[in-house]
């Protein structure tokens, strides 16, 4: 019986719907954008932040970092403390070391780099997942004395070895030598901080072949132990700590271990990004609901004389309220389904523009998580906006109703909560377009950052001398380079050409500590520290760093002579902002194989500073060396050029394989690409939370619209009645603007308050713009009142042109 009433009472909902098009399109429209764009961020934040890490107990995972006690400053490790953290802790089932690695492949006549991971052996069997294919390392195959066994990633099996499972104990050659192919990892592993590996290999070094105690090159991930927390775990590596800084203190002065929960290491940068456009979601949604609920509780009052005449007839005011909720049910399934239908249609679209440090990227998909979520979203919308029109339903008084139904259109009621539902949509709107207008002016400003160097129509290169030869002796290293550079400044279209060890604007960072001669020594752990750049000969010119003072590297800076260093603008004022630098001595505490530690570098000059990490990372200090006399394995071509970059690249592939069939060029791109690749993420969200604002806007001036113009067609006999007696038409127009605008201004007034207070939250999302920026505030407030205004005026001006005669003919 009560299913059959209630299949009764959807066919009428339907019918009801039916016979109102233009309002029912208006609500659905309004609930696919609000729902649709709901659905999109969820689906990024379920595949960021909320599906769990693709490893076994991912829970008991954790990053382990070394701790700068006097700055709270978050570093890797040395190989030799990790080593004897391994050793020592018993609150660890499993901890691994690990690193970036970057081999040259040579296969089927071609040769490729491709990018990996070097790791202790104990790697895999920290995260508890088992190959697809093979085996993993066995425990005596790191170290110098290991073998050269390599596991390959799923992505790099398929796509580079079709998918054979044969290539498993195949010998395959990777810098000139032979690493026997052990197993490949399942499609979902990823390694944190080097999602993209395409394969892992084993550490070939151990405390003493490495860089020392001082050379903070690796990253490590734990296994807690059973029953064992975090805290247990960090006071246990701490109490080590303390014993190394006892045994080193030259190196581990101050040093301490944090641990990170590896999801939270995985997703901390953008959480808070992604908590604001949740926050953004959930505003809108609810500004959806405000608007919906005016638009039906408007009907729903046009209704009251139909619901009188039926609960004359014996009809439960439940059995209303119930064909309303159906009614808000039906408009929000459509508009949910249409919301739905827009994200699946748009995500592609959305990841497209999303930048590649979008954490787990590959793993945003519209799943059965994102459309439960959009059906529960759905059912709560069409409940809360069916709420107020059942509620105004329940308190009215058939009798009454029916008796005054000749006399007023509108039936009244529902007029101050109908304003009030305007104030809090403004209210509401107003955070988001401050929020937005930050982000935008943010983004601006890092689009129109200085650089510090010419970026347009020069072209980066990478080259990665891989080969026992150029790893064993750094003669051919230096010849390589010399004659590369002699053959690509000969090419057509060539202006200048030099190498670096790294290019400006890459998210990589060598930091060197150093003291600086004839000064006091600092305590132990509180060395300067400064960006280490190695450079080839006439660099400055070529990508257009200016010289401020002194000169640049030249043929005079041989290996066998006095070691020399440029250094920045930024390193000279802090340093030595009263005197001169020229000439001073530093001593530099990382250094290339050792071959000249505990070596005074002469400061030669200096130059301008440079944005070195990426358009939001300040310059920093910077201390240039040349490459004669450091000569890393890896460096980039950097090539001034006219015309065309194509013809250029070709002519440097054809360089380095006449120089060495065996080298590889990798990583081109212009500094422009560069300097664009910079802008992807803050534009990415700056549109994300734009569309929010944007389609918040809308909706609470068509609200403030909605409501006018109801109110205004609703006192249609009272204007005519005040204008029969001499009211004039400006005066309607005046009370009318200023009815509707009431609300407009109290929402005005507390959505700029909760931005005021909610400022903080943006402070690590902004790159130049304060948080509380006035222009922002004011032109946000100022264009969401403008169209306010632009809202109440119709519905105004045409109050005042009632014609009192007809007017008071209405009803």
């Amino acid at each position: 019986m009560m299913l059959d009433g209630l299949w009764s009472d959807l066919r009428l909902a339907w019918k009801t719907l039916k016979r109102k098009p233009l309002a029912s399109v208006v609500v659905v429209a309004t609930l696919a954008l609000a729902i649709g764009g709901g659905s999109a961020v969820f689906s990024v934040v379920e595949g960021v932040v909320l599906r769990p890490l693709p490893y076994h107990e991912p829970e008991r995972l954790v990053g382990v970092w070394q701790l700068q006690r006097h700055d709270a400053g978050q570093n890797s490790m040395s190989l030799p403390n990790f080593l004897d953290w391994q050793e020592q802790s018993e609150t660890f089932a499993e901890l691994a070391a690990f690193k970036g690695s970057s081999l040259v492949l040579s296969y089927e006549g071609r040769t490729e780099r491709v990018m990996g991971v070097e790791s202790t052996a104990e790697f895999f069997s920290v995260f508890g997942v088992d190959p697809l294919h093979g085996r993993t390392f066995l425990p005596d195959e790191d170290g110098p004395a290991g073998r050269r066994v390599i596991v390959l990633s799923h992505a790099f099996f398929s796509s580079r070895f079709g998918g054979d499972s044969a290539i498993v104990g195949q010998s395959l050659t990777l810098n000139g030598r032979a690493y026997e192919v052990i197993g490949v990892m399942p499609p979902e592993f990823r390694t944190p901080d080097y999602p993209n590996a395409q394969f892992w290999e084993p550490i070939r070094e151990d405390a003493e072949s490495s860089c020392g105690r001082g050379c903070l090159i690796y990253r490590s991930v734990g296994r807690l132990a059973d029953n064992v927390s975090m805290s247990q775990a960090s006071a246990e590596l701490n109490t080590i700590s303390r014993r190394l800084e006892e045994a080193h203190p030259e190196d581990n002065a101050g040093v301490g271990a944090m641990l990170v929960d590896l999801h939270q290491q995985t997703v901390g940068d953008v959480r808070p990004i992604l908590s604001l456009l949740v926050a953004a979601v959930g505003l809108l949604l609810l500004i959806a609901c405000a608007n919906v609920t005016n638009i039906l509780s408007a009907q729903a009052a046009v209704r009251r004389s139909e619901a009188a005449m039926l609960q004359a007839l014996g009809a439960s005011s439940g059995r209303l309220m119930r064909r309303l909720l159906l009614e808000g049910l039906l408009l929000a399934g459509v508009g949910g389904a249409l919301g739905l239908l827009m994200s699946f249609l748009g995500l592609d679209a959305l990841l497209a523009l999303a930048p590649e440090e979008l954490p787990r990227l590959d793993q945003i998909t519209l799943n059965a998580p994102v459309v439960l979520f959009s059906l529960l979203v759905t059912a709560a919308t069409g409940i809360l906006f069916s709420l107020l029109p059942a509620f105004q339903l329940k308190r009215q008084q058939p009798a009454q109703v029916l008796s005054s139904s000749g006399r007023t259109h509108s039936g009244g009621g529902g007029g101050y909560s109908r304003q009030a539902l305007v104030l809090v949509q403004v209210a509401m709107a107003v955070p988001l377009l401050i929020a937005c207008g930050l982000l935008l002016r943010s983004f601006w400003t890092l689009a129109a950052a200085e650089v510090g160097f010419q970026s347009e129509r020069l072209l980066a290169a990478r080259v990665y001398l891989a080969g026992e030869r150029y790893e064993t002796d750094r003669q051919p290293r230096l010849d390589f380079f010399r004659r590369l550079l002699e053959e690509v400044r000969s090419q057509p279209g060539v202006r200048a050409a030099s190498t670096v060890w790294i290019p400006p604007l890459t998210d990589n960072a060598v930091i060197t500590s150093f003291t600086i001669q004839g000064r006091p020594e600092p305590p132990p752990g509180q060395h300067p520290g400064a960006e280490m750049r190695v450079v080839g000969d006439r660099y400055f010119s070529t990508v257009g760093i200016p010289l401020l003072k002194g000169r640049a590297f030249d043929d005079t800076d041989l290996p066998e002579s006095q070691k020399v260093a440029v250094i920045s603008k930024a390193m000279a004022d802090r340093h030595w902002p009263d005197s001169d630098p020229l000439g001073q001595f530093v001593e530099l505490g990382l250094s290339f194989a050792g071959d000249h530690e505990g070596q005074y570098h002469q400061i030669v000059g200096v130059v301008g500073d440079v944005k070195l990490r990426g358009l939001a990372v300040p310059e920093r200090a910077t201390v240039y060396l040349p490459y004669s006399q450091n000569a890393p394995t890896v460096m980039s071509l950097m090539m001034r050029y006219d015309g065309d970059s194509g013809p250029l690249v070709e002519s440097v592939r054809k360089a380095v394989a006449d120089l060495d069939p065996n080298l590889a060029v990798y990583d081109i791109r212009s500094m422009s690409e560069s300097r664009a690749r910079g802008l992807v993420e803050p534009r990415f969200y700056a549109l994300m939370l734009g569309y929010f604002a944007v389609v918040a806007a809308l909706l609470a001036v068509l609200g403030v619209y909605g409501v006018a113009a109801y109110q205004t067609a609703s006192r249609t006999r009272e204007i005519g009645i005040r204008m029969a007696l001499g009211a004039r038409r400006g005066q309607v127009l005046q009370a009318v603007m200023r009815s509707g605008l009431g609300p407009v201004a109290l929402g005005l007034l507390l959505g700029t308050v909760v931005a005021f207070s909610l400022s903080n939250l943006l402070m690590g999302l902004l790159h130049g713009v304060d948080p509380l920026d006035r222009l922002t505030f004011a032109s946000a407030s100022s264009l969401l009142l403008l169209a306010a205004v632009g809202a109440v005026y119709l519905p105004a001006r045409r109050a005042s042109r009632i014609d009192p005669s007809i007017s008071l003919r209405w009803q």
